[in-house]
């Protein structure tokens, strides 16, 4: 039987956080007219404007095929979402030493996921846009790691049981029509409640696993560059065991 012992502060798919799970709606939905803007400034168009009224550039040095993006941002949106941006856009920060005495400086970031990153950015910015809207399990695994990286699950606690659902990630069990999950996509909705902290999320979806996973799944799991960052990152926290059988 497999054991862990979770200690995260908190759980952000608890129903005490937010809303039931069976009858999330998109968050905000009603907000879409007060982040309409009155005007529109023209910006390079090698740049995703996010926000009009940014005042820094996000570079986000692509990876394979994935091209580099370019962020217009507001600084002051991802502090107050991030401890980690916080600190960067500070002054004891190269970054945050050229915010203070440029105007739209370009920061670059090269160990990010472009595509992650600006799924990320929309969320943060209230941004209803499609790449929010509609999520796959893989973008979801991505945005997660990078969530975690930041430290901004908080900030998407709206989100995060909208984004599972959506999926209809949890099967009702063996004998359901339902097509299970694969073994891939078994360990990367473990990755993403893992790395949003959504501990109820987490919960349930490891009880699917012990009943769906096959002997030497691990072995699939090992070809997955974030799967096998999962495996690393809960067996050091959490004591996680892979002896489900």
């Amino acid at each position: 039987m497999c054991t862990a012992d979770f200690t995260w502060p908190n759980d952000y798919s608890n129903p005490d956080h937010v809303k039931s799970q069976k009858s999330f709606h998109s968050p905000s939905m009603a907000t879409g007219d007060i982040l309409k803007r009155k005007h529109a400034i023209a910006f390079p168009p090698d740049s995703d404007t996010i926000d009009n009224d940014g005042d820094v550039f996000i570079v986000v040095e692509g990876q394979g095929e994935v091209a580099t993006r370019r962020f217009l941002v507001s600084s002051k949106v991802l502090s107050l979402a991030s401890p980690v941006f916080e600190k960067l856009f500070g002054p004891n920060f190269k970054e945050g030493k050229e915010l203070a005495n440029k105007t739209r400086p370009d920061i670059e970031l090269h160990d990010d996921d472009a595509e992650a990153m600006s799924t990320l950015f929309n969320v943060l910015h209230f941004r209803e846009t499609g790449e929010v809207l509609k999520m796959d399990i893989k973008r979801l695994a991505k945005v997660a790691i990078h969530c975690d990286k930041y430290d901004c699950a908080r900030a998407l606690t709206p989100w995060i049981p909208y984004w599972f659902n959506q999926l209809e990630a949890l099967p009702t069990g063996s004998e359901s029509d339902e097509p299970q999950p694969t073994v891939e996509e078994t360990g990367l909705l473990l990755l993403a409640a893992h790395f949003f902290r959504a501990l109820t999320i987490f919960s349930d979806h490891f009880a699917q696993a012990q009943k769906i996973l096959p002997p030497g799944f691990e072995l699939e799991w090992a070809k997955t560059l974030d799967l096998r960052l999962m495996s690393d990152e809960i067996t050091c926290r959490y004591s996680f065991r892979y002896d489900l059988f």
